[in-house]
């Protein structure tokens, strides 16, 4: 019985410092680079933690929603993880300010990758106003900001806000270059209307 590492680097150059398999029995293995396939005993396996590395560039992964494994006697398991790497935000409204929030890399298996370097390549976040032609119904973005995400200090991005227009589509979007993770980018889009009254504005998702 044994375990084969199938990680797909979403970049070349890239190494597996460390990729922690734990068993239900107490059971744990270390895979990296020079050990890609260890024998082990019938059980149920998860990740339990990776790091991978590249130039000074370090990204921890954790379970997320991979699914456990089974290893059965006589088999091999060969549990697959890493790219294409999706990201995910969220959007909330506090008055006059969009905030974007809670932004999160997964992976193939559901596996979730956190960067540990967010000072070395930062995060950024731009807002673009969504206008269509009437009659060709073509849409055109108009830049209204770009900003980087500051980092706190254990490493985690911190909320970055915009100044929403009165009304109108708008189309947030988040950009990651990672030598790791490759070049990410995933956008949200949102209407905003006046709320009712006549002050302030309500937000909705088409």
């Amino acid at each position: 019985m044994c375990i084969r590492d199938r990680h797909k680097p979403a970049q070349k150059g890239v190494s597996t410092h460390t990729f922690i398999i734990g068993g239900t029995r107490g059971y744990f293995l270390a895979f990296d680079d020079r050990f890609p396939r260890m024998a082990v005993p019938e059980d149920v396996y998860s990740l339990r933690f990776g790091l991978l590395l590249r130039s000074r560039e370090r990204v921890a992964v954790r379970k997320g929603e991979w699914p456990s494994f089974k290893v059965k006697a006589g088999g091999i398991a060969e549990p697959a993880w890493g790219g294409p790497i999706k990201a995910g935000f969220s959007l909330t409204q506090d008055g006059r300010r969009l905030t974007v929030d809670n932004v999160t890399f997964s992976g193939e298996a559901g596996e979730i990758y956190v960067p540990l370097s967010f000072d070395i390549i930062p995060v950024r976040a731009f807002l673009a106003q969504i206008t269509k032609d009437t009659r060709t119904r073509l849409e055109t973005a108009i830049p209204q900001g770009t900003q980087r995400f500051d980092v706190g200090a254990d490493g985690r991005l911190l909320p970055l806000s915009f100044e929403p227009p009165v009304s109108g589509e708008e189309r947030v979007i988040i950009e990651y270059v990672s030598g790791i993770l490759g070049r990410i980018m995933h956008e949200e889009r949102i209407t905003f209307v006046k709320a009712k009254g006549g002050g302030g504005k309500e937000l909705s998702k088409p």
